[in-house]
């Protein structure tokens, strides 16, 4: 289904993208035009340390992330932000865990952040 941005959308007026996907959370009719808005882009790193679930295919050479979007990524590249998934969670469990003792991170943790923001920002 073809789709257009919405006038109210932050990226109606982008003329070339940086990324294949895009999130959204309205979709709606008008006239003959379906159009999206309140829309952000999701690069593939993103889409790998934040969707739901994550399935790498070794022999194929691809990730299949929410069991919908397929990414053609090396199988260590997958393997790696499966593993990177699990950090995240024993980090933010950790977190949890020390909630209001701001103390107790260590400088273990603030590296693991700092990379995941570097990562994220360096992604082309």
């Amino acid at each position: 289904e073809r789709v257009h941005f919405h006038h109210s959308s932050i990226n109606h007026k982008v003329l070339n993208l940086d990324s294949a996907y895009c999130s959204f959370y309205e979709k709606f009719a008008f006239g003959d035009r379906t159009y999206i808005a309140a829309t952000s882009l999701a690069r593939p790193f993103s889409l790998m340390l934040f969707g739901k679930s994550l399935t790498v295919c070794h022999l194929e050479r691809k990730v299949l992330v929410d069991d919908c979007i397929t990414l053609k990524v090396a199988a260590q590249t997958g393997v790696a932000f499966r593993e990177l998934r699990y950090e995240i969670e024993r980090l933010l469990h950790e977190m949890i865990l020390n909630a209001g003792n701001s103390r107790t991170r260590s400088s273990s943790q603030k590296r693991m952040v700092d990379g995941i923001v570097e990562l994220l920002a360096n992604e082309r």
